[in-house]
């Protein structure tokens, strides 16, 4: 019983883990694409003030 229980810990611990880490991986390329887009958007509008 005690084995079992065990073994079941650590599935649960290694799904939660691997879940923890491709939302950590998705959340941290969101940011990356955000601060992107963010920084093209800011120098388009900078060359737009320019002309």
């Amino acid at each position: 019983m005690e084995t079992l229980f065990k073994s079941f810990v650590t599935v649960v611990g290694a799904i939660v883990t691997f879940l923890l880490g491709v939302w950590c991986l998705c959340f941290k390329y969101s940011i990356i694409y955000s601060i992107r887009l963010y920084f093209r958007s800011f120098s388009c509008g900078k060359l737009w003030a320019i002309k």
